[in-house]
């Protein structure tokens, strides 16, 4: 098992108008997150990294933050489908953010674009919903690994 080295940074600015409603999640041993302190031997080290944009509020934004990681961790299609397990989790965590809003007495109008990224040894799966950006730097030159999309209503 070859181990990956990365640096992460975050920053996040509050934008003129409103409070700062962005949150990110860093879980550095993302095999903890799914296997607990029984890690599997043969398991490639994995990273997890997560960018939750929010709007009209940052509950949709903490609850991605708190939540996602583990839905992808829960995911049928965990650790075999990647793409597929986040599929399921973005699904599953919009559908419990709106349970939990409902039972607090009123659906919660806040929103939140997320962009996650799953490291499994060398090999990135990346998450986007939303007019979030990942690039990847190699050292040398940037290349963009989504495109910014927005609903159509």
């Amino acid at each position: 098992k070859r181990a990956v080295n990365f640096q992460t940074g975050s920053v996040s600015l509050k934008g003129f108008n409103h409070a700062n409603e962005d949150r990110f999640a860093v879980v550095e041993d993302f095999n903890r997150t799914a296997y607990g302190h029984k890690t599997r031997c043969d398991s490639p080290a994995r990273a997890y990294f997560a960018v939750f944009d929010g709007h009209g509020g940052s509950e949709a934004a903490e609850y991605g933050k708190s939540q996602l990681h583990f839905n992808v961790a829960r995911s049928s299609f965990f650790p075999s489908h990647p793409s597929a397990a986040f599929t399921e989790a973005v699904l599953e965590t919009d559908k419990r953010f709106c349970e939990w809003s409902l039972g607090n007495g009123a659906l919660n109008d806040s929103g939140s674009c997320v962009l996650a990224v799953l490291l499994t040894g060398a090999h990135l799966t990346v998450c986007n919903l939303g007019d979030c950006r990942c690039v990847y730097f190699d050292g040398v030159c940037c290349t963009d690994l989504t495109r910014d999309h927005a609903a159509v209503c």
